[in-house]
């Protein structure tokens, strides 16, 4: 949300002589008129007209440009703001608009270059500056983007907008304090600032500090009761603080938000009415994890006597084939049959009025093929050792902080007597240069080719320890010993305050004490590690509980 685009309302430019400069402001009024109340063709007629009268009229050619742009015309747009500044050289709110423009055409440097113009002429131009920032945000350089509103702010302290950006890039830098302070004082310029209690409340989030997060959401919907954001925020909160009654019910909001793709004209099922004889098309949505997690749903849809259709992402096929009574697994955009009804996966919770307690929490819901575990197998050869998967970076582009840096892991990685396995099947080029430097580590990379391969490996391991990732969830969903390195702030499914899950139950928890310290669960980790080894060396078979098919298992096949 960059300061928005500058509307002239007067010409202060028109030329010729005293008739044609009356007629040619005359013209200029009726259009900005049109332009203010929403009939922007007869605007942009009026203006077009009096460019072509007048075409050195750099406030037309600005408000055509700005009424261009909100018709999403924002080449022309843009060429309009560049003959705007080319017939007057310090027309400043052209270069924000023309920046601003670039910004929505994803130029962000060429952007940055014209609020830098900008500046040449006014320094302190706290638009400008923060929509730098905005700039810099978007192409990830977050410091420099605080930087930019630092001056923005010191231009003008009283900017809601300029604390509210601030507060945002804070947060990613993991200033989250003082990110708290900005959306506080930008609430307290703007007391009606609903983006501002909406990423507040999402701050307290990431503090742990729930209750006082939904306070911050329950007062933007107050304000605004069909600001679905917040109110999937504060569905999400209530989720996490184990409410579930009233969770799953605002959780439904994401379906304004356009996460739930789906891709049929049917009525959505939420438990309302019988299925008996009907096809429901179930389907994916949001990541990998979240399908695998509530993927168990599917089968209990189906005792309810309908046809399931499970719509899911297409690297998940092949294994989610096994779930019982499903018909019919497949791929995004894959043809469908003639369906009655529809349910995203997240809804279903709703539907069948999950509670803590009715968690349907059967494992393992999900097994890899024969002929895959068989063909691993060979693969792997034997180990007269434990061996241990490790995922320890996050693939989704939202989860960057619940990724661990390899390097830390050192301490699990000299631990002796074990065989670890990396479960990453896309390596970074530093992790691949540490790994080939490991003893007693198999990289896998390119050889996963989907999740029935990662399903047949875990198969054979005996304990998986991954960062909160679809691997946790496949792990959780055969059952196998899992342990889950969390951050600080962890997603709602994980609840809070406890090292087991109710959705997994083999999963050990084991959560950051403070955001982004990843030093002291890496070491509660190696302990656990340390004493499982141990406790093995000395024949302890029952110190983890373990899945068939292990390491155990493979020593003892005859």
């Amino acid at each position: 949300m960059s300061a928005g685009q500058r509307l002239v309302v007067s010409e202060r430019t028109a030329s010729g002589g005293h008739a044609t400069a009356l007629a040619s402001e005359t013209a200029f009024q009726q259009a900005v008129s049109l332009h203010q109340l929403g009939r922007l063709r007869d605007a942009e007629r009026v203006y077009r007209e009096l460019l072509a009268r007048n075409p050195r009229s750099v406030e037309a050619h600005n408000n055509l440009g700005h009424l261009l742009g909100t018709l999403g015309q924002h080449d022309e747009a843009a060429g309009h703001y560049l003959k705007a500044i080319q017939i007057k050289p310090d027309f400043i709110e052209a270069y924000l608009n023309l920046g601003n423009t670039l910004q929505s055409l994803n130029r962000h440097e060429e952007a940055i270059s014209q609020y830098a113009r900008a500046l040449d002429i006014k320094p302190d131009f706290a638009d400008a500056l923060l929509n730098i920032g905005n700039a810099l945000q978007t192409l990830g350089r977050n410091a420099e983007a605080v930087a930019h509103y630092r001056k923005a702010l010191t231009s003008r302290p009283d900017y809601a907008e300029g604390h509210y950006h601030i507060a945002m890039a804070l947060e990613k830098t993991g200033q989250i304090d003082e990110a708290v302070t900005h959306y506080e004082r930008a609430i307290a310029i703007r007391p009606d600032y609903v983006e501002a209690y909406n990423n507040l409340g999402n701050a307290f989030r990431a503090l742990n500090r729930y209750e006082e997060a939904l306070v911050q959401f329950e007062r933007a919907c107050a304000i605004k009761p069909s600001y679905a954001e917040a109110q999937w925020n504060g569905g999400a909160t209530l989720l996490t603080m184990g409410d579930f009654k009233g969770g799953w019910q605002r959780y439904e909001w994401r379906r304004l938000l356009g996460v739930v793709p789906s891709r049929v004209a049917a009525p959505i099922w939420l438990g309302g009415w019988d299925l008996t004889g009907k096809t429901i098309l179930v389907y994916a949505e949001q990541g990998l994890g979240d399908t695998v997690q509530f993927a168990r749903y599917a089968p209990l849809v189906a005792q309810r006597g309908a046809r399931v259709v499970l719509e899911v992402q297409p690297e998940l096929v092949s294994l989610l084939k096994c779930l019982r009574d499903v018909s019919q697994v497949c791929a995004r955009g894959e043809p469908l049959p003639a369906i009655d009804c529809q349910s995203p996966l997240l809804s279903l919770p709703l539907a069948f009025g999950t509670t803590l307690e009715t968690i349907p929490a059967e494992v393992p819901y999900i097994a890899p093929s024969a002929d895959k575990v068989a063909q691993w197998r060979r693969e792997l050869g034997p180990s007269d050792m434990p061996v241990v998967g490790l995922k320890w970076r996050s693939n989704e582009t939202t989860g960057l902080a619940k990724s661990i840096p390899l390097e830390l892991l050192s301490p699990l990685l000299a631990i002796r007597g074990i065989r670890f396995v990396a479960l990453e099947k896309d390596l970074l080029p530093s992790d691949a240069q540490q790994l080939s430097e490991r003893r007693g580590l198999t990289v896998l990379a390119d050889r996963l080719h989907d999740f029935s391969d990662t399903a047949a490996i875990m198969s054979l391991l005996d304990v998986v320890i991954s960062v909160d990732t679809s691997v946790a969830h496949l792990a959780g969903a055969m059952a196998k010993p899992l342990w889950l390195p969390l951050q600080f702030a962890a997603d709602f499914r994980w609840l809070r305050d406890r090292n087991d899950s109710p959705w997994y139950p083999s999963g050990r928890l084991f959560r950051q004490a403070r955001p982004r310290d990843w030093t002291g669960v890496v070491r509660e980790i190696a302990e656990h590690l340390q004493n499982y080894v141990k406790a093995h060396a000395e024949g302890d078979y029952a110190a983890e509980p373990r899945a068939h098919g292990g390491f155990l298992a493979r020593a003892n096949a005859p």
